[in-house]
């Protein structure tokens, strides 16, 4: 099940990947560009971010991209990750705000609920700049593009799906009857995903792992928390990561190979 659901997200991060490629108008859909997308994005999330958009334009410059268009397309994948991000974040702190309050218990006068607007006032601005504003931007003598609404409103739903099938992945690795929901552990993956990205560390290693053992081991014993997020990340990081390697290393032999006959 964790397999699939993780076979899955990855699957929504190559498509937005794929509708960068439609707001730069490449039409490069194939087998082999699907296969760079894959490996691409599976090096940028779990490599971190710096590294990975290095990567990433080596793997695009395979389709033929100029360096503009890959820096685009970067620039693109960098606003989407942290749409998706600040979109689930803001939503599901909402939510678990919105079930105390049907339930009963107590609420928190806490910055929990403007933490979750400014998250959404960030999505929110966003959507409105791409529906009222400048159409494309100018650098030099080249335009770009300013993504239109409806692709801006795509960016956000396939950037939220990658994240909530992340968090599906966690909640499915807990153990059973831990007694928290399913958007508490959504909640806490994606806090943790913040503090990754604040720390800057190369695939959140040791950071993301801390920061979901000190929010869960408050509901669940301690070692089965390590235990599943020792799960988590050779199931949803190491292995995609292992594969994509092998995927670059395989094309970069074979391309010395070519390039010396």
């Amino acid at each position: 099940m964790t397999c699939l659901v993780t076979a899955v997200d990855y699957l929504f991060i190559v498509l937005g990947d794929f509708l960068g490629l439609g707001w730069l108008e490449r039409k490069l859909f194939s087998p082999f560009s699907f296969a760079v997308a894959a490996a691409g994005n599976a090096i940028w999330c779990n490599a971190g971010i710096l590294a990975g958009s290095t990567v990433k334009y080596r793997f695009y410059s395979y389709l033929g991209l100029t360096a503009l268009q890959i820096a685009s397309l970067v620039t693109f994948t960098w606003i989407s990750y942290f749409l998706g991000l600040f979109f689930l974040g803001g939503m599901t702190n909402l939510v678990v705000l919105f079930n105390l309050w049907i339930s009963g218990g107590p609420i928190s006068p806490g910055p929990g609920k403007w933490i979750s607007w400014a998250l959404l006032s960030a999505v929110f601005l966003y959507l409105g700049f791409s529906l009222l504003g400048r159409r494309q931007i100018s650098i030099g003598r080249t335009f770009i593009p300013v993504p239109s609404f409806h692709i801006a409103v795509l960016q956000v739903c396939l950037a939220s799906m990658d994240w909530l099938l992340a968090g599906t992945v966690l909640f499915t690795l807990l153990p059973q009857g831990f007694g928290l929901g399913f958007s508490q552990v959504t909640g806490t993956y994606v806090m943790a995903q913040i503090t990754v990205l604040i720390s800057q560390v190369p695939g959140g290693a040791g950071v993301f792992e801390g920061m979901v053992l000190l929010f869960l081991s408050r509901k669940i014993n301690g070692e089965k928390v390590l235990a599943t997020v020792l799960a988590f990340r050779i199931i949803f990081s190491i292995a995609p990561l292992i594969r994509a390697c092998v995927f670059w290393g395989f094309h970069e032999i074979r391309g010395m190979g070519q390039s010396g006959k």
